[in-house]
This record gives structure tokens, sequence and C-alpha cells, in this order.
């Protein structure tokens, strides 16, 4: 199954010295540096990803940096049509929360990589939505309260039934069905 492209677009803070500011558009792609909360932000933290397209979602996984994981990550897809969601009003379902305060790292280990995977299926039409909770553990190696996402992965298959649906009406207007045969 396919890896689904996204930028992240919005996110309710960041760190200016973090790992983002690198590359926001491309902070959560599997690779990147990731994105990291800024120091002493409220919770929960909203993140805003946008998919290349709309299409059929079926797994989703959110990496963190054990020291700076968060509870938990609830996880938003958009319901609405393309065009609304690029006029910025789509409708979101809440599709998964995904628990990374319950994956322990192991002991003396504070920077080990906490992962949470979900698999579902359904329709996306284009935006993500990610709720990222407060820090899973209270830790002195985080005095500010931060949290961070190392990578966020999106599988599924793009929809290209508009551009499908445009090439078989015109494909249809060029058919002639005869007479006695109605459309």
């Amino acid at each position: 199954m396919p890896a689904l492209f996204f930028v992240l677009t919005s996110a309710s803070s960041e760190s200016s010295a973090g790992l983002a500011s690198q590359s926001a558009n491309l902070a959560l792609q599997p690779g990147s540096g990731g994105w990291q909360s800024a120091r002493g932000c409220s919770y929960p933290q909203e993140l805003l990803l946008q998919l290349e397209h709309p299409g059929e979602i079926y797994e989703v996984e959110v990496a963190a940096r054990g020291d700076l994981a968060p509870k938990a990550v609830d996880i938003y897809f958009s319901t609405g049509s393309r065009e609304e969601c690029l006029l910025g009003e789509p409708g979101f379902e809440h599709a998964a929360t995904l628990e990374l305060g319950n994956l322990l790292s192991a002991p003396g280990r504070a920077g080990t990589a906490r992962r949470a995977k979900h698999r579902l299926l359904l329709r996306c039409s284009g935006q993500v939505k990610l709720l990222v909770h407060e820090p899973a553990v209270a830790n002195p190696n985080n005095p500010f309260r931060q949290v961070a996402l190392t990578s966020v992965g999106i599988w599924g298959y793009e929809d290209a039934g508009e551009n499908q649906q445009i090439h078989l009406n015109k494909m249809l207007a060029k058919v002639d069905f005869g007479e006695g045969h109605e459309e």
C-alpha cells in the first residue's frame, strides 16, 4: 500500500529552535527533522496536514521521541468536499486516538522512539487534523513541557475519481448509442 504525500500547513505552536523550522512544509515526513511544540504551550496542540489528493486512508502511524512523547494524538479526517477544504471550511470526523503514553521506553533510554499505528478504512477529502496532547510523563529533561513528533505516516490510495469521472463523461458524450436507446 503506498504512502500518501502531505504537507504540514499549520501548527498551533512550534519551537523556533526546534526541528520543524528546518523545513516546516515537510516536517513530519519520515526521514525529516519532525515537529516540536513551543516551550510552555497550552494543550492540545493542533497540526493540520494537507494531502496532495483526496483518497481512501487505510493506516496511520505516529512516532515520537520518548522524552518528548505526548500522552495521545487524536486523528481527524476532513469529510467535506475538496472545495470546502480549500476554502478552509472542512468538516472533520474523529477517526482514532493513538495512545503513546502507554508505550513505555526501555529503562534508561529516554530518547527511544515510541510508535503507535492504527488501521482503518475511510474517505478523506484532503485534510488531516492531529490534536497532540500533553507530555506522557513528567521528565527532568523536559522542563518546558514540550512534545515532539518525529514522523507521521499515512497510507492509502489517492482518489483519482474526480479526474476519472470527467474523462468518463467526455467519453460517453462521444458515444453514439443509436436509436431507441435512452441515456
